[in-house]
């Protein structure tokens, strides 16, 4: 029985093994429900990728390398929306 260690944002990105983390990415933008989906194809095997309405986060646990990876993208993806109307 192994425990398995916890990151918060970006505190795993110096981590680039295959040793298994729990990573927490918290979201400004997007919807974890909407990101869970886009990112669910690119988590491995043994991985699992969960979205946390409440607090607006997707919960990963993964490889460290993998898990960087996966960061980036939910970076790249957690954009305002472009076509949203703005009235004054």
């Amino acid at each position: 029985h192994t425990t398995i260690p916890t990151y918060v944002d970006s505190e795993a990105d110096d981590l680039k093994t295959d040793a298994l983390v729990t990573q927490i990415i918290r979201l400004r933008y997007t919807k974890a429900q909407e990101l869970q989906q886009a990112l669910s194809q690119f988590v491995s095997r043994d991985g699992l990728l969960t979205a946390a309405s409440g607090s607006n986060a997707l919960i990963v646990i993964d490889s460290a390398a993998n898990i960087s990876r996966l960061q980036e993208i939910a970076t790249q993806l957690d954009v305002p929306a472009l076509d949203q109307d703005i009235t004054i």
